[in-house]
């Protein structure tokens, strides 16, 4: 594995990492759109393989789109099928009252 400059750069991932603080976002419209034009499977396959080809193995987090936690998927970690997310809400809930209680 190549030595990374930057101790935030933790995942076990190769192809998790790069050179500069990065976003990525994955709409749910583009999981859909790839779907309906027949073009889903191509690109997961694809995207696999490739992982498999840098890494040696194929992450093993990764469920196709709709199965499984995507919570546990984005997690950058493994973890079993009982694991929460640790997340605490402090946006209002359906009443306009404040909701600062751990989600289990």
């Amino acid at each position: 594995m190549p030595s990374w400059p930057r101790a935030g750069w933790s995942t076990s991932r190769i192809a998790r990492r790069a050179p500069l603080p990065t976003l990525v976002f994955n709409l749910h419209d583009q999981f859909e759109e790839l779907r309906a034009s027949d073009k889903y499977a191509r690109m997961r396959d694809t995207i696999r393989r490739r992982d498999t080809a840098v890494q040696g193995t194929l992450n093993p987090m990764v469920n196709d789109h709709g199965q499984g936690s995507e919570a546990a998927q984005y997690s950058g970690r493994a973890v079993d099928e009982q694991w929460e997310a640790p997340f605490t809400s402090h946006a209002p809930d359906v009443t306009g009252h404040l909701v600062a209680e751990e989600s289990r």
